[in-house]
């Protein structure tokens, strides 16, 4: 599922900086919801 993110940012033409700058954000974003389901259930 991210490897086709990822292909439809650099098919979409976007920059190359910016296209690192959403994947941190994606990484970040799942981090932070898979940290917060494991403090909710202790």
């Amino acid at each position: 599922m991210l490897r086709l993110i990822f292909i439809g940012l650099t098919m979409a033409g976007i920059n190359q900086d910016l296209q690192y700058l959403i994947k941190g954000g994606i990484i970040l974003f799942a981090c932070a919801l898979d940290m917060r389901k494991y403090l909710v259930k202790k």
